[in-house]
């Protein structure tokens, strides 16, 4: 809280010239402290400390892989451990991601009460947590990997834009959900319902392809989907049609993105609304 007190009470140039990137430097430093700060809280009291950031994950998709492999079959799914584990990697950051920015608001009602400082930090922070506890867990995924002898090739550098996309997504939906919790409770129960059906609905223990075109097309606009049928692809399958869309510009390649950068928006946009109230409702 000390380096977090000094932090906001450092005084920040308003000249024309520097005011701009003065202020966002400052943000910046708000969110790196505070991103730090969850993190030890989070694991520093922990005997395995960091460990635990693949393990639980690792426990879970176990457990899938021997029902879904071993009991039902993957219907000659390549490398089936490294598709399932890809998909659940991803989709603990979007589920976590996405529940740790919606509560953070409320969460730290007491340092928006007491403290001065631009509150956008508070669910920019939370998100940065749960990435840079995605970005631990991808150990496992280089372990899958090399145990797979899959040789890492150039346009794995794609990797990058599609996971910004993610966090963007999970980001936005965080910020919109976050609002919505300020003034309603029950916004988590609900969350935590869409959170069972999401799971099932996209493709993480089973194939896309299995559906019928238009049932993909319309699985492809939630952008988590993409996400992760591009990333599984250009991983493993460059001639797979676990591909979620064709490289040309396309319709169906873009949708995604356009829902993504509306999420985004309208999340900054409700935030920027509602923040001169939160001292007030958190």
């Amino acid at each position: 809280m000390t380096s977090l007190a000094t932090d906001v009470t450092e005084p920040i140039p308003v000249t024309a010239e520097e005011g701009l990137a003065a202020r966002l430097k400052h943000v910046w430093r708000l969110v790196t402290v505070l991103t730090g700060m969850e993190i030890k809280l989070r694991y520093g009291d922990s005997a395995l400390g960091y460990i635990w950031t693949i393990g639980k994950p690792m426990a879970l998709f176990s457990i899938l892989y021997m029902v879904f492999a071993r009991m039902f079959g993957n219907d000659g799914t390549p490398h089936f451990a490294l598709y399932l584990v890809v998909g659940f990697m991803l989709w603990t950051f979007f589920s976590s991601g996405v529940g740790l920015t919606m509560t953070s608001i409320v969460a730290n009602g007491t340092l928006i009460r007491k403290l001065p400082f631009p509150r956008i930090v508070i669910p920019l922070a939370a998100s940065l947590t749960s990435f840079v506890t995605f970005g631990l867990s991808l150990f496992a995924v280089a372990v899958f990997v090399a145990v797979n002898g899959i040789m890492p090739r150039l346009n794995w550098l794609l990797l990058i834009p599609l996971i910004f996309e993610l966090y963007l997504f999970v980001l936005g939906l965080g910020l919109i959900l976050g609002i919505m919790y300020v003034r309603l409770r029950d916004v988590v129960q609900v969350w935590d319902l869409v959170v069972q059906v999401l799971f099932f609905a996209s493709p993480i223990i089973y194939q896309l392809a299995q559906f019928p075109a238009r049932v993909q097309q319309v699985m492809l606009l939630n952008p988590f989907t993409q996400v992760m049928q591009d990333a599984r692809a250009i991983i493993d399958y460059p001639n797979h049609d676990v591909i979620a869309a064709p490289a040309a510009f396309t319709p169906l390649r873009v949708l995604p993105l356009v829902i993504v950068a509306c999420t985004i928006g309208l999340g900054l946009l409700m935030f920027r609304h509602e923040e001169p109230w939160l001292p007030e409702r958190v």
